[in-house]
């Protein structure tokens, strides 16, 4: 999964980068920096050790942050983006975009719009162009021009483009208000413990309105912690009052967004939890474990973490009785663990 950190310069993108990624960008001012985050996963560990493992292996996310805000080419090659909104102090990096976090939303969700507005408008334009009328696709012609007034009305796509018919037709134009977002507004340290505050309340309607993912992240202090080890990490989190690593949030709140979940399956050789969209089949799941796995498929056997937690061994789990037999149309639910049978 690919997520682009997007938001006005000087917003704090690079800072939550950084305590994402626990590392420091490359290069600054470099146009682009990514790396690979391996998501913390309690689950995919005690499986690890249930079964001995050799390997874990966590999910896996990619994040890019680029230099200044522009939704054009890899920024907008993703499935999600993490917009970052400025509330906090900083006179060595002045701010220049309004000073309310729901007038820098509003602000980039207008650039969102105008942005897929001329992606749609330029593709109905070449396509009206084209000499043989009944070359062209008529139902893409009516889906385009329906995202054309959703646009030209100021309204975000993806809250009313949600038949998978539409989507496919414009799944290869990565239009940025077809994506789903979380909203992370960088504080600094003096507005911890008080997001409830009535100064918030304006851009905390906007998101529950919309549907927005969101959190509050003091981002300078989430860098800082995420260069420490557990111990120092707790220790500093007590002293300001942060209950748990906000950086563990956003990658919540960012699954969320996506509707992903997480299923696993353990052996001598690894552990591994794999990453899935909610709703998907155990047959769904089995091909992303290996296309051969899913092309033989017989069966499957299924336990929740939940379950197994409760048994410890997999004897005990087996003796229980706990372990359910499916078939390819079960929906697989966040925290399974999935042994396929296949030819």
């Amino acid at each position: 999964m690919k997520f682009s950190i997007i938001g006005l310069p000087k917003s704090g993108k690079t800072t939550i980068f950084n305590a994402l990624t626990h590392s420091v960008a490359e290069d600054k001012f470099k146009k682009e920096n990514t790396k690979i985050v391996k998501v913390p996963d309690l689950r995919v560990e005690f499986f690890a050790k249930t079964f001995s493992s050799k390997k874990i292996v966590p999910p896996e996310i990619q994040v890019f942050d680029f230099q200044g805000f522009e939704l054009k080419g890899e920024v907008r090659n993703v499935d999600a983006y993490v917009v970052v909104l400025r509330k906090f102090e900083n006179p060595l990096h002045p701010f220049s975009g309004p000073e309310k976090p729901i007038d820098q939303l509003k602000a980039i969700l207008e650039e969102m719009v105008i942005t897929d507005l001329s992606i749609v408008e330029n593709r109905l334009n070449s396509l009206k162009r084209i000499p043989d009328k009944k070359a062209v696709d008529q139902s893409e012609v009516k889906v385009l021009e329906h995202c054309q007034t959703l646009l030209t009305d100021g309204k975000l796509l993806r809250l009313h483009i949600k038949e998978l018919p539409e989507l496919n037709y414009l799944q290869g134009f990565q239009l940025s208000t077809l994506k789903p977002s979380v909203i992370c507004i960088n504080v600094s340290d003096e507005y911890i413990g008080k997001y409830d505050s009535p100064e918030f309340k304006n851009i905390l309607d906007f998101c529950r309105e919309f549907h927005f993912e969101y959190l509050f992240l003091p981002g300078a202090t989430e860098e800082e912690l995420a260069d420490l080890n557990e111990k120092d990490a707790e220790e500093y989190m007590e002293a300001v009052g942060i209950k748990a690593p906000g950086i563990k949030k956003l990658i919540e709140k960012s699954f969320n967004a996506l509707n992903l979940i997480t299923f696993y399956t353990a052996g001598e050789k690894d552990a591994h939890a794999w990453i899935l969209t909610q709703g998907s089949t155990v047959y769904e799941a089995a091909g992303k474990i290996h296309t051969d796995i899913q092309k033989g498929f017989i069966k499957a056997e299924v336990i929740h973490y939940a379950d197994f937690l409760k048994c410890k061994t997999i004897a005990e789990v087996r003796k229980e009785g706990h372990f359910k037999l499916v078939g390819k149309e079960y929906i697989v639910e966040d925290g399974d663990y999935i042994v396929v049978r296949f030819n």
